[in-house]
């Protein structure tokens, strides 16, 4: 077993057999990454990564697509959705804010340190040896968590769930009902396994911390649902009362 103990943050990250426990100094939360392995945090993510490493244009790319593109992307279904479905917009909307707010929340109460920091020795990162690599510090990218403003309204143990999975899968729900070409529907099928790529090769997730965004998905889904039925049944309650 390693402790590897970050002072400036109260954060400790532990492995044993390949599991891995990141949480506060109070024990409180823990998180396994992948079980059993080879001593690595996790195998699989550490695998994506560590084939790609040397190409630097490549790893750019998915440092644009990360922290750019992706935001992009769903801001333009949003769009897409008010102008073109506006009878579907609002269960889709409240779907993603839910969604959101639900991950947001896991944050505070389940802080996650991505791999990208657990080599890292910087303020917020481990300085420990797993073989992880921060593509956007080393790589480069339109922007950095390192910059002034980015530094001070991150979250840098925002890791579970991947907000970037939840999103990205709900822009294909949105969109892909509404492609018309083969080629549209194809492209917004794979969006979502090219975001999984994207948070595995930068090493800002885990590959469960996806799980973790199908999951709140699924609960802003069915809260928005509730809602969208409970104000329906009001409504339709109202209007008989009126009628009489």
């Amino acid at each position: 077993s390693e402790l590897v103990t970050v002072t400036a943050t109260g954060y400790k990250v532990e492995t044993n057999n390949g599991v891995l426990l990141i949480d506060k100094t109070t024990g409180d939360f823990s998180y396994t990454a992948a079980p059993g392995g080879s001593g690595n945090a996790d195998t699989f993510t550490y695998t994506i990564q560590d084939a790609f490493l040397g190409y630097r244009l490549f790893l750019q790319f998915w440092n644009v697509f990360y922290g750019t593109l992706h935001f992009w992307i769903t801001g333009y279904a949003l769009v897409y959705l008010f102008r073109k479905q506006p009878a579907r917009y609002s269960l889709w909307r409240n779907t993603i804010i839910f969604a959101t707010l639900v991950a947001l929340i896991g944050f505070s109460w389940f802080p996650l340190m991505p791999p990208r920091l657990l080599d890292d020795c910087g303020q917020f990162g481990a300085c420990a040896s797993y073989g992880f690599v921060d593509t956007l510090a080393t790589y480069g990218g339109l922007w950095s968590f390192d910059s002034g403003a980015m530094e001070q309204i991150s979250n840098q143990y925002a890791a579970m769930p991947s907000l970037h999975f939840a999103w990205a899968l709900w822009t294909f729900l949105v969109l892909y009902p509404h492609m018309k070409h083969r080629w549209s529907k194809i492209l917004i099928a794979v969006y979502p396994w090219l975001t999984l790529f994207a948070i595995i090769v930068t090493a800002n997730h885990y590959w469960l911390d996806a799980i973790g965004g199908l999951v709140v998905l699924g609960g802003g889904y069915a809260i928005a649902w509730t809602l969208r039925d409970m104000l329906r049944l009001r409504l339709w309650t109202w209007r008989q009362g009126w009628s009489r």
